[in-house]
């Protein structure tokens, strides 16, 4: 499993802070960087299982069809 360093909420509002002195985040773009860090929790932790050598287990298998359905989701834009 991976998780997030314990400073990551520390450095999100940094860097957010820094777009919103260029200029303002509406509330949509928030909504929209939510959506992009769970796209890439995602992304690290399909990548992580086909690393060489790894076989998903049949739990891991289950969370892959359940994860496409989510990807295919947010492509349909429903």
């Amino acid at each position: 499993s991976f998780r997030a360093s314990p400073d990551a909420a520390k450095v999100e509002a940094s860097i957010l802070e820094g777009y919103q002195s260029v200029r303002p985040l509406s509330a949509e773009d928030i909504a929209s960087i939510e959506i992009l860090k769970k796209q890439r929790a995602l992304y690290i932790y399909l990548d992580r299982l086909f690393w060489p050598g790894n076989e998903p287990s049949e739990t891991e298998s289950a969370k892959i069809k359940l994860a496409r359905g989510y990807l295919e989701t947010l492509l349909a834009g429903t």
